[in-house]
């Protein structure tokens, strides 16, 4: 937005664009039959931003393994093993994970107590601690809701995020609506009422 401030000055913002995508430790795309899903579920997934090109060249390959036939350039990206430099990104990526949750957690020593009147800002949202629990608490259209700020995935602590008015896992990407609702995975279950 400020790039758009600066040479558009005067110009209101009226819509916004965010997009996330995932990217595989080897970087390419990963397509085929979903592990444990029996032989009949199909997925695609991992093209780090070239969906456009990338999707079309999976449904491409997905369909001719359905209908069975072959596309020998698919071989390639389908049935490829992960090299040992993947793996090892793979265990520095969850590496990262765990100390962004340890440290997500021992940042909750100097969050501000809740006092249970709180009321952040018109689209604001902040983490306070009550007890030894941590709160997630924004308004979003007049409507204030404190909720438990550990995501129900793998128990990140979640943060505000201010563009998207969104409560935002770093550990994994799970997103929920100010209200707790979840929006985005890989989590299933909402945001709880703090307690």
């Amino acid at each position: 937005m400020d790039w758009g401030k600066r040479h558009f000055p005067g110009a209101d913002v009226t819509h916004t664009w965010s997009g996330e995508d995932y990217q595989a430790t080897n970087l390419m795309p990963f397509f085929g039959k979903l592990p444990r899903g029996g032989g009949k579920i199909y997925f695609a997934t991992g093209y780090n931003k070239w969906g456009m090109s990338n999707s079309i060249a999976a449904s491409l390959a997905i369909s001719a393994e359905i209908l069975g036939g072959q596309l020998p350039w698919a071989d390639t990206l389908h049935h490829r093993k992960t090299s040992p430099a993947g793996a090892a990104a793979a265990i520095s990526l969850n590496a990262d994970v765990a100390k962004t949750l340890a440290d997500s957690w021992a940042k909750l020593r100097t969050a501000k107590p809740d006092t249970n009147n709180t009321v952040p800002d018109e689209g604001s949202g902040t983490i306070l601690r009550h007890d030894r629990k941590p709160v997630a608490v924004s308004t979003v259209n007049g409507k204030t809701c404190r909720l438990s700020a550990v995501c129900t995935h793998l128990g990140g602590i979640v943060s505000w995020n201010d563009a998207e008015k969104t409560w935002d896992c770093p550990l994994h990407g799970s997103r929920f609506a100010a209200d707790g609702q979840v929006l985005q995975g890989p989590t299933t279950k909402d945001l709880p009422a703090a307690q």
